[in-house]
C-alpha cells in the first residue's frame, strides 16, 4: 500500500498544480530590434479609415519598434511617433496566425508602458473573440515617464467591454459606448491594443512585454486524471 502511494503521489502533485497554476501562453517582448511592426508579427492601423501603418520604416515618426532609450531587459519596443498621434490608432496580432485561447480560461493580460508627460490618453486592451472586436471600457492610464507595468484587471464581464468596428483598410471607430449583451465568451483570436487620438502630436506612446496568462482547459486535466487511474489499475494488478 506504502508502495503504490508512493507511486501515486506524484500525480497527485501534478494534478493540483495544474489545478492552481496559471501558464504564460503568450508573450511579446519586440524581438526584431529596429524593425517594422509587421517585420515583429504584429499589424498596425491608424485614422478612421484603418490605414495600414504595419511597415513604416523603424525610428520613422509614424509607428514602430525602436531599441533606443530603454525598454524591457532586451531593450526594444513599439512606439508610436509625430505622425499619427493625433489620430486613433491601433495595434493586433497578426490574422494570418491567429490566436486560438478560450476567453474563460485567461486570467491574466498584462504590459508595461511608457509616456511622455504631456500624453492624454492611454493604451486599451482590446480581444477579437469569435470574429467580433471589444476593448476596454478605460484605459490603463498615462501616467508612467518611465516603463512600468500597467495594472490592468482582466474580467469578461460584459460592463467592462465595448464594442467597436474595424476593418483592415476601412474602418476604425472605437467611438462607441455600446456593451456587449452577455460576458464575453468564445475563442480570443487576436489581441491588441488602441490608443486614442493624443491632443499633442509630440507626446509618444510606448508599450512592451505584452503577455496573457491562463489555466488549462479542463479536458486537458481530465487526461492528467484518467492517466493517474490508470497507473493505479495497473498497479493493483
Amino acid at each position: 500500500m506504502i508502495s503504490r502511494m508512493k507511486c501515486i503521489l506524484p500525480i497527485i502533485i501534478l494534478l493540483t498544480a495544474s489545478l492552481t497554476q496559471a501558464d504564460q501562453i503568450f508573450f511579446e517582448t519586440w524581438l526584431v530590434k529596429d524593425g517594422t511592426v509587421a517585420e515583429n508579427g504584429w499589424e498596425a492601423y491608424s485614422t478612421s479609415s484603418a490605414s495600414d501603418v504595419s511597415n513604416t520604416n523603424a525610428n520613422s515618426n509614424d509607428i514602430s519598434i525602436w531599441s533606443g532609450n530603454g525598454g524591457d531587459a532586451l531593450g526594444s519596443y513599439l512606439f508610436t511617433g509625430n505622425n499619427i498621434n493625433q489620430t486613433d490608432t491601433f495595434i493586433l496580432t497578426n490574422k494570418a496566425d491567429p490566436l486560438a485561447i478560450n476567453v474563460a480560461d485567461i486570467t491574466d493580460i498584462s504590459y508595461s508602458d511608457r509616456f511622455d508627460s504631456g500624453s492624454d490618453s492611454g493604451w486599451i486592451v482590446a480581444l477579437e473573440v469569435d470574429n467580433q472586436w471589444y476593448r476596454s471600457v478605460t484605459d490603463g492610464g498615462h501616467t508612467n515617464t518611465s516603463f512600468g507595468d500597467e495594472p490592468f484587471v482582466f474580467s469578461t464581464a460584459a460592463a467592462n467591454w465595448y464594442s467597436f468596428d474595424f476593418t483592415a483598410g476601412s474602418t476604425l471607430d472605437i467611438s462607441g459606448t455600446t456593451n456587449p449583451v452577455s460576458d464575453l465568451s468564445g475563442t480570443v483570436t487576436g489581441i491588441g491594443f488602441l490608443l486614442a487620438a493624443q491632443t499633442n502630436s509630440a507626446d509618444t506612446a510606448r508599450i512592451d512585454t505584452i503577455s496573457i496568462s491562463y489555466v488549462p482547459e479542463p479536458s486537458t486535466l481530465t487526461l492528467l486524471a484518467l492517466a493517474a487511474l490508470s497507473i493505479i489499475g495497473v498497479r493493483r494488478r
